[in-house]
C-alpha cells in the first residue's frame, strides 16, 4: 500500500540464516537520481513487515532489506523497479446497513 508521503512493505525471512538465528533487518530506501551506492538507511526492525513513512509526493524510490544476526549482515534484496509516491485512487464503496427503514 501507499499513500501521497508513505509506503508499506513485506518480505520473507531468508531460507537459510547462516547458523545464528536473525535478529533483524535494515530497511534502506534510495531516491531517483541518486548514485547506486547512495542508500539512506530508514529503520532495523525485527518484523516482516514496515510502513516507512516521510517520504515526498511524487518522488520516486527504491527500497532494500538485509537480514542481519550476530554473525553478521546479509546482501540486500532489493526492490524491483522505482515506486512513485503518490496517493492510490480507488472507487468509492458504499456500505449499506443491515436493517433500512423506510420513512
Amino acid at each position: 500500500d501507499m499513500t501521497k508521503n508513505s509506503a508499506s512493505l513485506a518480505w520473507l525471512p531468508p531460507i537459510r540464516d547462516g547458523g545464528a538465528k536473525v535478529d533483524g533487518y535494515i530497511i534502506d530506501y534510495q531516491e531517483e537520481g541518486q548514485t547506486e551506492k547512495q542508500w539512506n538507511q530508514y529503520s532495523v526492525i525485527k518484523e516482516l513487515s514496515i510502513l516507512v513513512t516521510g517520504l515526498k509526493e511524487g518522488t520516486k524510490y527504491k527500497f532494500r532489506v538485509a537480514a542481519r544476526n550476530i554473525v553478521g549482515v546479509s546482501l540486500p534484496r532489493e526492490t524491483e523497479g522505482l515506486f512513485e509516491i503518490k496517493e492510490q485512487l480507488m472507487a468509492p464503496k458504499i456500505i449499506m446497513p443491515e436493517f433500512i427503514t423506510i420513512k
